[in-house]
């Protein structure tokens, strides 16, 4: 699988169409987040509603770390 290493960032404002406002970790992959921080970042179902989406910063399928990571005002669908 694959491996995204993220430190000392910042993800703000994201918004997704369906999961995973900022991230989306799929099936098989491994996310590491150090000093990072989420905030403000929403997701939606791709419905005109835009209800349902999950993971307001993050939606993981495979597998992700977080280490002094805060999360803040995310908002899942």
């Amino acid at each position: 699988g694959t491996t995204l290493n993220v430190t000392n960032s910042t993800f703000s404002n994201g918004k997704a169409r369906d999961d995973g406002g900022a991230v989306d970790v799929s099936q098989g992959a491994t996310a590491n987040f150090t000093n990072t921080t989420f905030a403000f970042n929403r997701s939606q179902a791709g419905t005109p509603s835009g209800v349902g989406g999950t993971g307001g910063a993050t939606r993981v399928d495979g597998t992700a770390n977080f280490t002094y990571v805060t999360m803040a005002y995310n908002v899942g669908g």
